[in-house]
């Protein structure tokens, strides 16, 4: 009969080694889509870190750029759910996450196949599994929702101290 092994042989680097510390990635960040003055502030207030200004109006870009400083503003094209400078996915083919770029989870969730368009959790997923992977920014209009699941993609990936930690649960 088998003798258990202690769980610390079971690990990398054998007893009395600690494991290998995760390799830090640059944090992801939340590109909102904002229309106006209004939901640019309701964006910057749920933690998005950059605005998408692209498809404003001078005039609204002008008084977000008054209103907040000017490094939180994202001018850039919109990218496709494959990622800027990437041709699209092939009919049938998953769309790829780029590792550089911007991600758009909004519509990676709709071509996802949703009848009737994107849901919020499938906003969400797509978020989470961009995070996972990598991406280094995420585009949506889902800004709290999508801002949990980047936190908490990071927490579990080790590239961020996850929010809460409980310990001694009894």
């Amino acid at each position: 009969m088998d003798t258990p092994r202690p769980v610390t042989q079971a690990m990398p680097g054998g007893p009395g080694v600690p494991p290998s510390r995760p390799v830090r990635q640059p944090r992801t960040a939340l590109l909102a889509v904002a229309d106006d003055l209004r939901e640019a502030g309701r964006a910057i207030a749920s933690g998005a870190d950059l605005i998408d200004v692209s498809g404003m109006a001078a005039a609204e870009r002008a008084a977000i750029r008054d209103r907040y400083p000017r490094d939180c503003l994202w001018t850039g094209q919109a990218a496709g759910p494959v990622g800027a400078g990437r041709a699209a996915a092939p009919a049938g083919a998953r769309p790829s996450v780029p590792a550089a770029g911007v991600f758009d989870a909004d519509q990676a969730a709709t071509a996802a196949g949703q009848p009737g368009g994107a849901t919020v959790a499938a906003v969400v997923a797509a978020a989470a599994v961009g995070t996972w992977l990598g991406v280094a920014i995420i585009r949506t209009r889902h800004v709290p929702e999508v801002r949990r699941a980047i936190d908490m993609a990071s927490a579990i990936a080790g590239t961020r101290p996850p929010a809460l930690t409980v310990r001694g649960l009894a």
